[in-house]
């Protein structure tokens, strides 16, 4: 697991977080970004692309982040 909880990441950092993950990870299943703030809806897509190309990761938490309902979904 990787806990990157109130880290201060925002689209930015998620953008490049999700680039990593998604070539080269073989072996992280979960990864938290929990109470980071400045992540907002706008990194909804990024991530699910990730998550598209990554097998391994299984878990993802966002709580506290600021995504609206829409971005939840």
């Amino acid at each position: 697991s990787l806990g990157l909880g109130e880290n201060n990441i925002g689209n930015r950092g998620v953008q490049s977080l999700a680039s990593a993950l998604a070539q080269q990870n073989s072996t992280l299943q979960e990864l938290y970004l929990v109470k980071n703030r400045a992540i907002n809806d706008s990194s909804v897509d990024t991530l699910v692309q990730m998550l598209r190309r990554n097998q391994t990761i299984n878990r993802l938490w966002m709580d506290d982040c600021r995504l609206t309902s829409k971005g939840k979904e």
